[in-house]
């Protein structure tokens, strides 16, 4: 399980879309990072054999329990996508130590805490389901679509 952190985009309590063209930007423009678009991640070297990466999709950047360097990273990367890093516990970081709420979290944060502990997480759970769900379904739309073309 563990604690994840994501970078996001919202405006008007509304999540924005990343595109790839933002990660390959974002890999251009640190020369440090690299974006491989075959397995969606964002991959930092940081010494012989070691390695901080991001997992990408259209709707956030996520690393799992990222310690406080890798998250003054995360900050840095959102700042230049024009987003923010924000926990599990729906806290956005200003620093790895200095943590808010932000105001377009506000409906989440009331739904959260209209639920106990466990039906939040339940909540989580069943959301990320869906949204790997709509993303397995988008894939299989397009190989149709690829497959129908090539038949013709």
């Amino acid at each position: 399980m563990g604690y994840n952190v994501s970078i996001i985009k919202t405006a008007s309590g509304r999540r924005q879309r990343f595109s790839e063209q933002d990660f390959i930007a974002l890999a251009m423009k640190f020369p440090e990072w690299s974006y491989d678009s075959s397995s969606q991640t964002l991959l930092k070297k940081m010494g012989e054999g070691e390695g901080f990466w991001l997992d990408t999709s259209p709707l956030e950047l996520t690393a799992k329990e990222p310690n406080d360097a890798q998250l003054q990273l995360m900050i840095e990367i959102a700042q230049a996508l024009g987003g923010r890093v924000r926990g599990d516990e729906l806290e956005t970081y200003l620093t790895p130590t200095e943590t808010y709420d932000h105001s377009d979290d506000e409906k989440l944060r009331r739904l959260a805490g209209s639920l106990g502990p466990q039906e939040s997480f339940k909540y989580a759970k069943l959301v990320r389901r869906i949204q790997l769900a709509a993303l397995i379904l988008l894939a299989l739309n397009f190989i149709a679509y690829v497959f129908n073309g090539v038949m013709k």
